[in-house]
């Protein structure tokens, strides 16, 4: 009888240690984790079972973080993009955006999201700057200087020596 007393103890105790995450859980675990690529996938699949609209749109929000977190601009975009169509909530992702967009060189098109994020959140000095520096980098490209720099041959090798 104790024997299996004991037994039954185990077992139970043995269950609770394999518990089942939600794929929501996984997908924030590998995200804090810094598993980028892995919470990618794992929040697109958490967003295909979820029926609520806000949480989906937050999931939406979570992979754009991702693609942005590996510096992938171009993807980041699209579904920070999607967010916004969603109705995401968070004023956070007109900033982030903006910032995708920045670092792909659409300025225009930056400028006018940091404004929207702007009309949302009155101070925050980061996303000025950032605003600032996309500024300059538009006027930049609109008055481009009148040096010309070219690669020095002897000194340049196509094997990127450093």
């Amino acid at each position: 009888m104790k024997k299996i007393f004991t037994l039954i103890i185990m077992l139970a105790l043995g269950m609770g240690l394999h518990a089942q995450h939600t794929p929501i859980e996984k997908a924030e675990n590998a995200f804090e984790n810094k598993a980028y690529f892995e919470a990618i996938d794992l929040y697109k699949k958490a967003y295909a079972k979820e029926k609520d609209p806000q949480e989906k749109a937050r999931l939406i929000f979570m992979i754009g973080e991702s693609y942005a977190a590996i510096l992938d601009y171009e993807q980041s975009e699209v579904w920070f993009g999607k967010a916004i169509k969603a109705k995401y909530s968070e004023p956070i992702v007109y900033y982030r955006l903006a910032y995708a967009m920045q670092n792909q060189g659409k300025y225009k098109e930056a400028l006018r999201r940091y404004k929207q994020y702007f009309q949302k959140v009155n101070d925050d000095p980061i996303a000025e700057l950032d605003m600032e520096a996309c500024e300059a980098a538009q006027s930049w490209v609109e008055n481009p200087t009148k040096f010309l720099v070219a690669p020095e041959m002897q000194l340049n090798s196509p094997q990127f020596d450093f």
